[in-house]
């Protein structure tokens, strides 16, 4: 048994977040500046300053939604001889960029709940640590991201899912 613990912990060893890393070049995830307000009263409609600010939060979901469809088109990836990324997916909903991994060379049902237990909580470590020292997901930490992962075996039935809050990362 300890010898299967150690495999599937090797296999997961390698699963860390690709994509995030990924993420295309060309999306400025900076906000939109707002130009400073006239002090004129004939030329301040708050109308105006109230559409400004809700347009904010659309502008957040249309960069996630862009880079999620940036990432997708470049998929299936093959991140390792073992692991692939298939689909990247946002969710207004939930604040929440989710990664969908296929392991190439294991299924569910050869693993015990414990295994896949032990498996699931090193690979979230790791996931954990890397989004902490990755400084390029500060927008991802001001936007309030929570980053999933969510990893499924080669008959395409899920074996986990990890989520990492903001304040984790």
């Amino acid at each position: 048994m300890k010898k299967t613990i150690k495999t599937v912990l090797i296999i997961f060893a390698g699963l860390l977040f690709f994509s995030c890393s990924s993420a295309p070049k060309n999306i400025s995830y900076k906000r939109r500046v707002r130009t400073p307000v006239r002090t004129v009263k004939q030329n301040v409609r708050k109308p105006q300053t109230r559409e400004l600010h809700k347009k904010e939060p659309e502008e957040t979901e249309n960069i996630y939604e862009k880079m999620v469809k940036a990432i997708n088109k470049q998929c299936p990836v093959s991140i390792s001889n073992t692991l692939r990324l298939d689909a990247a997916e946002y969710s207004k909903r939930h604040n929440e960029v989710r990664y969908i991994y296929t392991i190439l060379n294991i299924e569910k049902a050869q693993f015990s709940p414990a295994e896949l237990g032990a498996a699931k909580n090193a690979s979230r470590l790791q996931v954990k640590e890397k989004l902490k020292n990755d400084t390029s997901l500060t927008q991802y930490r001001k936007d309030k991201i929570i980053m999933s992962c969510v990893y499924l075996d080669r008959n395409r039935e899920q074996v986990f899912k990890i989520s990492v809050n903001p304040s984790e990362y």
